[in-house]
């Protein structure tokens, strides 16, 4: 055997869970926390730690599902530092995902070198057919819950169907609408395999009767005395269509749902009809009950786009029904590569020898593996330097606002969108105003931070009512992205993109 061979030989014998997490850490393990990490663990820390940023709501909200993630993640914060947890919480995720993953790939006969070749390159960069859907990224309570559902679906392909109720439910408790909307597509799902009604019913049994405490308790939080209209003003429709338009709130306007996202429900039209007709010709085995899976899901998403369409409070779309285009695209994928291996195998004549010749010469798929990893790498290793350099002026210019600034002052922070300015209220321990990333579960939270929101883009085009509008009486300090004017704004510090304004007021 060529030493090529034995290579290539090694790297399929390796159980599947290296790789996996191998991947992932490749792909997302770092110590610079995410936007959303950001905002979790800021909350989970507030959970366990009411003390830590007392005087602030930007970090209180109701924890809902989350609470198993708080609670966890709290405990670890309270003796260890948020890019600590974030580093490890990640690395722990990528091995709990990587077993059921591990057990999905050998069901559906994915070698380990198509997996190399497969999943960095063509599905990481992009995890949803559309709506930005994500699975496997940084650390926060809907990663956990996907382990789970990874874990179900692998019972479920295996038609062990109690262990994949159980499952998810237990994905339902790390988080109610990643792990709720896979529960609704396995009980569809076995329906349609006609599983017998008894079985069916006892199965939604148990997982009622494991729902109901969960379900109390978000009753308890999020429905009671929670009524959507705080004020005259839709707190569905702000949460939907200001907040979160490139997950949800796709028909925003019809310019923006044509520009943003109509390329890729397009796509995602076209997967569909691939399922229709794969589903014609294959009626058992693996493919098939991928195939089944995944034609439920954009069943369910394009009934989603549809109610969207109608929608225009936002009472159903706030339920994320885009959800499962994550799924539909990991099992799309999958089902790709059992048929691009079928066809390999199948192909006759001259020009599927030399494709089988090609697939099968071990030192040129070393060859495409050594040049892929390659690029690879230095692709992530260049966008950690980047994260690293974005992280340093974060960090300096949350060092002169603690510096500038006393404890129970609170600071404006103008910029909206970049990630990398989501750590400073965390680092320099000081009150933000309000934080756009951060919006919270309940309606009367989401409409005061609503309201504080339209403050802070009013102080963008008109400094000045930071003097004369009561509700910045507090603000001694402004965080900008942009140079701002005004006799009485001090510029303190610089720290390249970011700038860092005392506001001077006059007694």
């Amino acid at each position: 055997m060529k030493w090529s061979a034995r290579i290539v030989s090694f790297i399929n014998k390796v159980h599947p869970a290296v790789w996996i997490v191998f991947v992932l850490s490749l792909y997302f393990l770092g110590f610079v926390l995410d936007g959303n990490e950001e905002q979790y663990l800021g909350y989970a820390r507030r959970f366990a730690d009411p003390s830590w940023m007392a005087g602030t709501d930007v970090f209180d909200d109701f924890p809902g599902s989350r609470i198993l993630f708080q609670w966890v993640a709290g405990f670890f914060l309270r003796h260890f530092s948020f890019e600590q947890v974030a580093f490890w919480g990640r690395l722990l995720s990528y091995i709990m995902v990587a077993f059921p993953l591990a057990g999905i790939l050998r069901l559906a006969g994915i070698s380990n070198m198509a997996f190399l070749l497969w999943f960095p390159f063509f599905y990481l960069p992009q995890q949803s057919l559309f709506a930005g859907e994500w699975i496997f990224g940084p650390l926060e309570s809907k990663t956990i819950s996907y382990a789970f559902v990874l874990a179900s679906l692998y019972f479920l392909l295996n038609e062990k169907y109690l262990p994949s109720v159980i499952l998810a439910i237990i994905a339902v408790y790390w988080h109610l609408l990643a792990g709720g909307w896979w529960a609704f597509y396995l009980f569809i799902y076995l329906q349609i395999r006609k599983i017998s009604l008894n079985r069916t019913v006892a199965l939604a049994g148990v997982f009622l009767l494991l729902f109901v405490p969960l379900l109390i308790y978000l009753y308890s939080g999020l429905i009671k005395d929670n009524s959507p209209i705080v004020h005259g003003v839709n707190t569905n429709y702000i949460y939907v269509f200001f907040r979160n338009p490139h997950h949800i709130g796709l028909f925003k306007s019809f310019p923006y749902f044509f520009h943003r996202h109509f390329p890729r429900v397009i796509l995602a039209a076209g997967v569909f009809v691939v399922a229709w007709l794969v589903s014609r010709n294959r009626k058992t085995g693996i493919l098939s009950r991928l195939n089944l899976l995944l034609i439920i899901i954009l069943t369910q998403v394009f009934i989603g786009l549809g109610k969207a369409l109608f929608d225009r409070q936002g009472y159903f779309l706030k339920y994320y029904p885009f959800r499962g285009n994550g799924l539909a695209m990991f099992l799309f994928q999958m089902e790709g590569i059992i048929l691009l291996s079928e066809f390999l195998r199948k192909k006759e004549g001259p020009a599927g020898d030399f494709i089988r010749r090609i697939a099968g010469n071990s030192l040129a798929a070393l060859l495409v593996l050594t040049v892929s990893y390659g690029f690879l790498i230095t692709g992530r290793m260049e966008k950690r330097k980047s994260d690293n350099r974005h992280a340093q002026i974060a960090r300096a210019i949350a060092e002169d606002l603690k510096r500038e600034t006393n404890r129970d002052d609170e600071f404006l922070l103008l910029c909206e969108d970049p990630d990398n300015i989501l750590s400073v209220p965390r680092i320099s321990e000081r009150k933000p105003f309000v934080v756009y990333r951060f919006v919270p579960t309940r309606s009367d939270k989401i409409y005061e931070w609503y309201q504080k929101v339209l403050l802070n883009r009013k102080v963008q085009d008109n400094p000045g009512i930071l003097l004369s509008d009561i509700s910045f009486k507090n603000v001694s300090a402004v965080v900008s992205c942009i140079p701002l004017e005004g006799d009485f704004l001090r510029l303190v510090s610089r720290r390249e993109y970011l700038y860092l304004y005392k506001v001077m007021r006059h007694q």
